[in-house]
């Protein structure tokens, strides 16, 4: 080997070994990051899971208190009188299995308890009690109901006392009667719960703050596993007077360290394994992203905004709020005259303006292209009003480049629940109002209203309508391309055609321009328009002549004139105008 060929192969190992190292060490630097992202997922799993659970346990809880309401209703049915607990509390056991025991406490006193045999000891006066009484206080001067415990029951297991005080009218004055208690088994009450964490593979601690007036908490339920770096999650019941944790964690432990050492071992694959991984972290990250924020604009994208709006529906019910669609007017001119990156600044700022209305009640999302959808959430459209002309209204307007760019908006709006019951119904008719802002001249606001029609949507852009719509001659567009819609008629096209309005005139053709057409005369007129389209010659005008259907199902015989040329919305269109008609 002479000495210019070791020259030439030194390198080439050289360049090996550094390869190999810069690529081992991406590959033990993502495995690292691997660790975090598979750890992250877990933990993010197990959280779900506890989340989901923690709102099981509280609506268990909600049944125990339930119960204690339901005494409270027969106290007040009965006027605090004449109550017999062994009447009612053997049904109620019975039925609900969870309930050891239940009492009346007439004056904050024990006097009826179901059943009594082994409670006894409870036949006490809680007002003046050294470790009840505190709570039972407490719970009376904000009246809440209060959960004291755990302890131990007689009949055996864990239970706690759910204690609700009752209020009556006596001189037109509101009293303190005395209070209903449910005494709950709470190895009954979770039962379900506990059972389906322990099939589905978690261990689990569940511990409760003792009572309203102490930081301690105490277990209610565990595992027979040990919890290893436990997902904890707080929750309370409805009245938010007690606290409660729920702390799992898987029974096979985490195994992110696991699964790391084994990609470790097939170093064979390391190059392979380096895209991998680095695929599938900025695919989750992108995910992340995508779920709810539009990359953008910064505001809600159509999913993360679809379920902050449900989200607050459920939490307000009964409360109305107003659904606006926004539309930037002549937004592909921007685009095709200025640039993309004009455009993009266009939305970016219609974004950076709704973000900043969010912490006023109003939630936002960029719903698709140039569209925004924005909720006015509490406020019905009327008493929304203002807010719709702030947002109109705003500067739409900045330099690029040393021009000014200025754009308007056109906003339809709907309010729940007085236009619609739903968000679909909702969304349609804030859209339906959208559409007739932009046929009404554009850059303007519109309320949702009666009479609207979706299959005249295309007729925006057309700004010269009450111009087109009185000339005598009838006039027709469409797009020129197989399966196009009917963008516009007028009124002497509906008058020749024998249509009362173009309501009527869209619901019968559907936007088919060639619903009119005789069927005898259709395929060789579908023909003549593919050639007329094939030669590309625009702006001329050529003639033929046709049979047409009236809405009567009469014919009528016309010479039609057609013109194709371009429009900058929707492409390549026809116009045809019809003269010289008879009744065939």
């Amino acid at each position: 080997m002479n000495k210019q060929s070791h020259k030439q192969i030194r390198p080439n190992y050289f360049t090996f070994t550094i390869t190999f190292a810069l690529v081992l060490a991406a590959t033990l630097s993502f495995c690292k990051a691997g660790y975090v992202a598979i750890n992250h997922d877990e933990r993010m799993k197990a959280r779900l899971t506890a989340e989901n659970y923690a709102a099981r346990l509280s609506q268990e809880v909600k049944e125990a208190i339930s119960l204690s309401e339901h005494l409270e209703f027969v106290v007040k049915i009965k006027h605090g009188q004449q109550l017999q607990i062994k009447q009612i509390g053997p049904e109620l056991i019975r039925q609900l299995p969870f309930a050891s025991s239940v009492q009346f406490v007439p004056n904050s006193v024990v006097t009826q308890i179901c059943p009594l045999k082994g409670n006894e000891k409870g036949l006490v006066d809680l007002w003046h009690d050294k470790d009840r009484g505190p709570v039972v206080r407490y719970g009376a001067k904000h009246d809440v109901v209060t959960i004291q415990g755990p302890f131990e029951l007689f009949q055996g297991g864990t239970g706690m006392a759910v204690r609700n005080p009752v209020f009556l009218k006596q001189g037109g004055k509101r009293k303190l009667w005395g209070f209903t208690i449910v005494i709950v088994n709470t190895d009954q009450l979770f039962k379900k719960s506990r059972t389906s964490m322990s099939k589905n593979g978690y261990d689990y601690r569940l511990t409760k703050q003792l009572t309203p007036l102490t930081k301690k908490y105490s277990v209610i339920a565990k595992s027979k596993g040990k919890l290893s770096k436990p997902v904890k999650i707080t929750f309370t019941s409805d009245d938010k007077q007690d606290k409660w944790q729920l702390e799992v964690a898987p029974k096979a432990g985490w195994t992110a360290g696991k699964k790391v050492f084994w990609i470790l071992s097939f170093v064979i694959v390391i190059e392979a394994l380096f895209f991998m991984l680095i695929w599938n972290f900025f695919k989750i990250k992108a995910l992340q992203l995508e779920a709810t924020i539009d990359p953008l604009t910064k505001v809600y994208n159509r999913t993360g905004f679809e379920a902050a709006l449900k989200s607050w529906i459920k939490k307000h019910p009964d409360q109305p709020f107003t659904l606006l669609m926004i539309d930037v007017d002549d937004f592909k001119f921007f685009n095709d005259y200025y640039g993309h990156q004009v455009g993009d600044e266009v939305l970016t700022r219609i974004g950076n303006m709704l973000a900043r209305s969010q912490n006023s009640g109003l939630l936002a999302c960029r719903y698709g292209g140039d569209e925004f959808c924005a909720a006015i959430l509490g406020k019905s459209a009327q008493a929304a009003e203002a807010t719709i002309k702030q947002i109109h209204d705003s500067g739409h307007g900045f330099k690029s480049r040393g021009k000014k760019i200025s754009y308007s908006l056109s906003i339809g709006y709907a309010d729940y629940p007085l236009l619609a019951m739903s968000m679909t119904d909702l969304l349609a008719k804030a859209d339906e109002a959208l559409y007739a802002v932009k046929m009404d001249h554009k850059d303007g606001v519109k309320c949702y209203g009666q009479g609207q029609h979706h299959d005249i949507r295309s007729q925006i852009g057309f700004t010269v309508h009450d111009l087109i719509m009185s000339t005598p001659t009838p006039l027709i567009v469409f797009e020129a391309k197989k399966g196009g819609n009917t963008l516009f008629v007028n009124q002497s096209c509906m008058r020749l055609l024998g249509y009362q309005n173009i309501w009527q005139f869209f619901n019968v053709i559907r936007s088919n321009p060639f619903a009119f057409i005789l069927e005898a005369d259709l395929p060789w007129v579908v023909e003549w328009l593919r050639l007329y389209i094939e030669d590309g010659r625009k702006n001329e005008t050529r003639e033929l002549r046709l049979r047409l259907i009236t809405a009567e199902g009469q014919r009528a015989k016309v010479k039609a004139q057609a013109r194709m040329t371009d429009s900058l919305k929707y492409g390549q269109v026809m116009y045809v105008s019809f003269e010289d008609w008879q009744q065939a």
